[in-house]
């Protein structure tokens, strides 16, 4: 009898425990979506050209790091610094290499198994480059957010705005959606995880229709219930919703898993 209740006790601990560890963990991951929505709101408002020094408030205020435009180290020693801005979930920089990569894999393994999925604890990151030109002024601004997904699939959309972004997004890798003032580039990030991506390249000369489509990121997929996000339409909505309205085909998505397949799809599977 002793055995039994002590066993029951130890039961009753352990579920109490789990308890607390998962409210923390959706509270933890709750706040860091708060706060990349808030970097994200506010560098989509940055205008280009304006002076470096009126942005840096900015990148103080979200802890983010001024880097070489060339080589990309830290810290920037130059006159010109470009600047960064990461929100991300589970970043431990000082661990042992290899102590991160163990938990790296098996938090995968863990926040893949559906359980913390449908809490809204998945693995994502969040972030925002502001490039500098040679006299000190916005030349550049970037964000992009990437997440995982049902069967360790990664989605990624971001947007740049630039005066060169048509340019920028005709100059790359991956197949592209015409457009005055803006570019969708469709993209596999099969070189950094199974998954797949687009980007938004947009000028300031961008009609409001334009900008919709641009800036449309969904951040419900970091942590929304469920299993989360899995096609392009679900984390870059308006980015498909205005591709589909000029008669490309770039915001349909081409990854499968368990059943789920984008019905619009059609491009050969990668």
């Amino acid at each position: 009898m002793r055995l039994l209740r002590r066993i029951a006790k130890l039961l009753v601990v352990v579920a109490i425990a789990t308890i607390i560890l998962a409210t923390a963990m959706v509270g933890y991951f709750r706040y860091k979506a708060h706060v990349a929505r808030s970097v994200l709101s506010d560098a989509r408002r940055l205008p280009i050209g304006v002076p470096v020094v009126d942005v840096l408030p900015l990148v103080t205020r979200y802890n983010g790091k001024a880097f070489e435009p060339e080589t990309l180290a830290r810290p920037c020693v130059s006159q010109v610094c470009d600047y960064a801005i990461q929100v991300q979930t589970f970043l431990l920089p000082h661990w042992h290499s290899g102590r991160l990569n163990r938990l790296s894999n098996w938090l995968n393994e863990l926040l893949g198994g559906g359980a913390f999925d449908r809490l809204g604890v998945r693995l994502w990151q969040a972030s925002v480059e502001i490039d500098a030109t040679n006299d000190h002024r916005v030349r550049s601004v970037q964000a992009e957010i990437y997440v995982e997904g049902p069967c360790h699939k990664s989605l990624m959309a971001g947007w740049e705005l630039a005066n060169d972004a048509v340019e920028q997004a005709d100059g790359r890798e991956g197949r592209v959606s015409n457009g005055d003032s803006l570019r969708f580039l469709w993209t596999n990030l099969n070189a950094l995880n199974v998954g797949e991506g687009m980007t938004a390249y947009v000028t300031p000369s961008a009609n409001a229709a334009e900008r919709e489509g641009a800036f449309g990121l969904n951040t419900d997929c970091l942590d929304r219930l469920g299993e989360g996000c899995f096609f392009l339409s679900d984390i870059f909505p308006s980015a498909v919703k205005w591709q589909r309205s000029h008669g490309s085909p770039l915001g349909a998505s081409s990854q499968t898993c368990h059943g789920l397949r984008d019905p619009d799809w059609t491009y050969p599977v990668p």
